[in-house]
């Protein structure tokens, strides 16, 4: 699926990096402290850094930060976990879910090969629905055994016509297969 049908499926907004600041990454890194009592991050965070003993989970608050490199006092070759943000400011799409793409209609044309049960020919269905109001929720499966493509999305189709001849779709069966070979 690409970027736009996603936000096609979703009707959400989609923006790039020229509308956006940087964006905050959560970062967890394990190290050893050095014999200089310091350790480099791969990353400058830029707020809410927390510092844990590996082996107790005990916090640690005696330290200074200059740009990556943290030093401590007094604790070479203590394991350490590490937890904090940095920005991220290279190119960024963010997809702004529950606000509406589309509040409009759109509409929706689909084809179909349809093998007629008498002759036994391959003719193509065409099915239009000339107003349709898309009505997707997005659903995130996660997990190791997760199916990570589930593409699908809701829609209401809204009557078209007169009063009288009003209606919400067509299907129309062509006496050809337009998609043969010959």
């Amino acid at each position: 699926m690409s970027k736009y049908q996603f936000a096609l499926m979703a009707n959400s907004f989609m923006f790039d990096k020229t509308n956006l600041p940087a964006v905050g990454i959560t970062a967890t890194e394990y190290h050893e402290i050095s014999e200089q009592n310091t350790i480099t991050l791969e990353h400058k965070p830029c707020k809410d850094l927390y510092i844990y003993k590996k082996e107790t989970g005990e916090k640690i608050t005696d330290y200074s930060i200059d740009e990556s490199l943290i030093t401590f006092t007094d604790m070479a070759y203590t394991e350490v976990v590490v937890n904090y943000i940095y920005d991220y400011t290279n190119a960024t799409e963010l997809f702004r879910l529950g606000r509406a793409l589309i509040n409009g209609f759109v509409s929706l044309e689909g084809r179909t090969r349809i093998k007629d049960d008498t002759t036994g020919l391959v003719k193509t269905g065409i099915l239009y629905i000339p107003h349709l109001k898309l009505t997707s929720d997005l659903s995130i499966r996660l997990g190791a055994q997760a199916n990570p493509i589930v593409a699908n999305f809701s829609a209401i189709g809204v009557p078209v016509g007169s009063r009288n001849e009003a209606y919400v779709s067509e299907f129309c069966i062509l006496g050809d297969d337009l998609s043969s070979d010959f």
